[in-house]
């Protein structure tokens, strides 16, 4: 079942996040700390989101050309945006319930054990992070990462909770007292705050990808580049590249308009032409989706 590294790393990822949401849910009630919960409830969440995406790689391994003459590749950045869009929902409410807490006169927190837990947390995530980056760099595909950097918020979520609550720890004994129980929702507001930009930022680029937005990086830079010097190789009079993403995949599309004096003007030289561009572009990408089209006229190039 688990054939690939990218399935075992995912499987992984689900069997942790539903440890740490049983744990994060009766340690958050225990302590009566709402960022505790907020960990745990985002670890519940997090076992359906990575269960969404695992299912979702296995799906798209399945190749069903009949119905799906494309490709499976547009799955990817949609169960990605949705992921993170039920990520950005996630810190929202908690937004909300952190103020509500404010506005009540803040939580009284078990601090010795809202502490133990966040340290837990913080070396559990952090270690996940770690074993993909460094052990498994070579795995890295777009569901992979996305799941990475769930792990990551959490860890930096957990680290700014022990931050806090150490501060709690030393504010309870002296004349700042008063304002220890609102260091939780306090905690829970900031977090909420600068891990929205998160989930955004990648709900705008999974977007891009969904409508079919121009692929505007460095190796689209590159792919442009090969197409310019394969038009002046052999003579023609313009091209036209087109490139998108999916997910992992890239969509190249490339239309040569052909003058008279061209060395590609028969179709076994453009067979020899398409050959070409597909080594040289398969360099700068695994197996791009690659469209090679000639014509004589302009406008069937535009």
């Amino acid at each position: 079942m688990l054939k690939s590294k990218e399935d075992r790393l995912l499987f992984l990822s689900v069997v942790g996040a539903l440890l740490f949401s049983i744990i994060g849910l009766v340690w958050g009630f225990a302590a009566n700390s709402r960022m505790i919960l907020f960990d745990g409830v985002y670890s519940l969440i997090s076992v359906a989101l990575s269960l969404m995406t695992f299912m979702a790689a296995q799906f798209i391994k399945k190749r069903d050309d009949r119905r799906f003459p494309y490709g499976k590749l547009m799955i990817e950045p949609i169960v990605i945006f949705i992921k993170y869009g039920i990520i950005a929902l996630l810190v929202l409410f908690a937004a909300v319930f952190a103020v509500s807490d404010i506005a009540a006169g803040g939580r009284d927190v078990t601090l010795g054990s809202a502490l133990a837990y966040s340290l837990l947390s913080t070396a559990a995530c952090f270690s996940y992070v770690y074993y993909i980056q460094v052990k498994n760099r070579q795995a890295m595909t777009n569901f992979v990462k996305a799941e990475m950097n769930q792990w990551l918020m959490d860890g930096y979520l957990s680290l700014g909770v022990f931050a806090g609550f150490l501060i709690a720890l030393v504010l309870n004994g002296s004349r700042f007292a008063y304002a220890v129980p609102f260091v939780d929702p306090v905690l829970v507001l900031i977090v909420s705050v600068l891990f929205l930009r998160v989930p955004l930022l990648y709900m705008h680029q999974s977007l891009k990808e969904i409508i079919g937005m121009a692929y505007t990086d460095e190796t689209a830079g590159k792919v442009k580049a090969v197409v310019r010097k394969t038009e002046n190789r052999y003579g023609m009079k313009e091209s036209f590249t087109r490139i998108t993403k999916a997910g992992s995949g890239v969509y190249i599309d490339i239309d040569f308009v052909i003058s008279p004096t061209s060395s590609a003007a028969d179709v076994r030289s453009q067979d020899q032409l398409r050959e070409e561009l597909y080594l040289e572009l398969t360099a700068l990408h695994d197996e791009p989706w690659l469209t090679i089209t000639f014509t004589t006229d302009r406008k069937w190039a535009l």
